[in-house]
């Protein structure tokens, strides 16, 4: 089965400023890290396409989109609340990474469904390991997904100090795999993710590699 890497330059030009941990830098640790291991020529690249106005609406509000389009900058950086900066290319960026999210579900279909297993502050890899084996796994055996959703966040990499967390390269892989053979099983294969958390870039791009290794089944 083929496994699609969907992004697009635009997601590239978000500048948000010299210090905040939302920065291009992370793709490009990203995308560098798999060149190096020699994965991105094993992937379907794809451009993303923007997201539909239509689309935005069905989790945004036509209010909130209207405020962010008119509060969008021409030059330099706004900040939209305490953690969300705003530069001039941030629009573009934003839409192409949300339609990269709706060209992966719409390549298999349209299903979700989430459960949660909070761990504590400083929890090392048995700790994260233990529930998901016990209560996450279970649940998704239960729920017979005809799609995974993943929301890949990496920021609970012990390098990263933003999760406060101290899972290892190996933990990602692990995971992965656990997820892809739920979906072997009751969902084709089908799995789609979306890049979230990860701010130490060495770490994020070891991290992402070990994901798309098991995405991969290699």
């Amino acid at each position: 089965m083929t496994t699609a890497y969907i992004s697009h330059p635009a997601c590239l030009q978000h500048e948000t400023g010299s210090d905040h941990p939302e920065s291009p830098r992370r793709l490009y640790a990203i995308e560098d890290t798999l060149i190096s291991d020699g994965l991105m020529n094993l992937l379907k690249r794809l451009d993303a396409p923007r997201a539909t106005r239509e689309q935005l609406c069905r989790v945004h509000s036509p209010v909130y989109l209207d405020e962010i389009e008119h509060r969008a900058p021409k030059s330099g950086l706004i900040t939209l609340d305490a953690d969300t900066v705003m530069g001039p290319e941030s629009r573009e960026a934003a839409s192409r990474a949300a339609g990269a999210m709706v060209q992966g579900v719409d390549m298999i279909m349209d299903s979700h469904h989430i459960v949660h297993a909070p761990l504590d502050a400083g929890a090392y890899s048995d700790e994260f390991q233990q529930p998901v084996q016990d209560h996450l796994i279970p649940a998704l055996h239960r729920f017979r997904p005809e799609l995974i959703l993943v929301s890949a966040g990496f920021d609970s990499h012990f390098e990263d100090a933003m999760g406060q967390l101290n899972l290892l390269d190996s933990d990602y892989y692990w995971i992965t795999r656990k997820i892809m053979e739920v979906a072997a099983q009751h969902a084709e294969g089908h799995v789609v993710s979306t890049l979230e958390g990860g701010y130490e870039l060495h770490a994020l791009g070891r991290a992402v590699v070990q994901h798309i290794r098991a995405l991969m089944r290699i």
